[in-house]
């Protein structure tokens, strides 16, 4: 069974197609396009152990306009996660997504100094822009 979340937005905020937020979460066959948000333009993960398989990440969007020098600082075009936990990705293309900072298909972030981990197997990462590294 296929599962579509698409056309989303959480204008200020994070994770536009998913978020999850100190929970565990697993997406599966999975269609996550089309999404628009501040961090983690399809899926944001913040301190939770978030596992993605044999999904289709492609087309969300990050930007968030900083009010301090008007400046671009969204990050995670496709996938973003942040502070504990983990984000575990395995067999799902990540595809033409846009950052407006960092990260176009995948970014990972420390909180207050705790870091998570993401790992990436026998996936594909391609076609993601972001405007810095």
């Amino acid at each position: 069974m296929n599962f579509f979340v698409t056309g989303n937005s959480a204008n200020g905020g994070s994770g536009g197609g998913i978020f999850n937020r100190g929970s565990g979460l697993s997406v599966r066959n999975c269609t996550i396009e089309d999404n628009v948000a501040s961090d983690g333009g399809g899926i944001s993960s913040y301190s939770a152990v978030t596992e993605i398989i044999d999904s289709t990440i492609t087309n969300n969007t990050v930007s968030f306009i900083s009010t301090i020098g008007n400046t671009e600082i969204g990050s995670g075009g496709g996938v973003h996660h942040e502070g504990t936990g983990s984000t575990t990705i395995t067999k799902t293309n990540i595809t033409n997504n846009n950052a407006g900072f960092r990260g176009g298909g995948v970014f990972g972030e420390p909180s207050s100094g705790s870091r998570g981990s993401i790992t990436i197997t026998n996936s594909v990462v391609s076609g993601n822009f972001a405007v810095d590294i």
